[in-house]
Order: structure tokens, then C-alpha cells, then sequence
């Protein structure tokens, strides 16, 4: 939402390792607060908000599963990464 010309938004970051059979390993989660000026909008919007995050695999992580939650209007967006895949 833009507010005195500095778009302001809440969201929290859950990321979630699970085994194979979908069962929880082990979750973190940080909340964020978003305040970007006007004027560098569309430049995130094209490149995106950089976060990092360093977690310990545990024993048996196969899907590391990561939750998006918008806290100003409780909109949701989920990524689902088989480790598989990874590199």
C-alpha cells in the first residue's frame, strides 16, 4: 500500500524441510517489513526483494517447501523445491 510515497507492505517467510513422505522436519520463520520509495517501484517489481536465508539440512530433508504470507491482506504463495533438483 503506498503511504506518503513509500509503497509499505508485511509479509512473513516460512520455509519448511520435509521427508519423503511429506512429514515436517524442521521450519523457521521471519517476518518482514517492506518500505520502498516511489520512485524504485517498478524496479523491484521487475527484479524482486533478495532474502537470505541459511538452514541446517536435517536427517532425511527431501523438500524444502517455502510459504509466502502477506499480512496486510492474509494472501499466501507457496514454492515447493525437491532437493532433488538441486545443485
Amino acid at each position: 500500500m503506498l503511504q506518503k510515497s513509500i509503497w509499505q507492505g508485511a509479509i512473513n517467510v516460512l520455509l519448511i524441510q520435509q521427508d519423503a513422505a511429506g512429514r515436517e522436519l524442521d521450519s523457521t520463520q521471519k517476518a518482514f517489513d517492506v518500505h520502498i520509495p516511489q520512485e524504485s517501484y517498478l524496479t523491484y517489481l521487475k527484479s524482486g526483494i533478495a532474502a537470505h536465508r541459511f538452514l541446517e539440512a536435517k536427517e532425511g530433508l527431501v523438500t524444502l517447501r517455502l510459504l509466502l504470507i502477506n499480512r496486510n491482506d492474509a494472501s499466501v504463495g507457496s514454492l515447493i523445491i525437491p532437493l532433488a533438483d538441486v545443485k
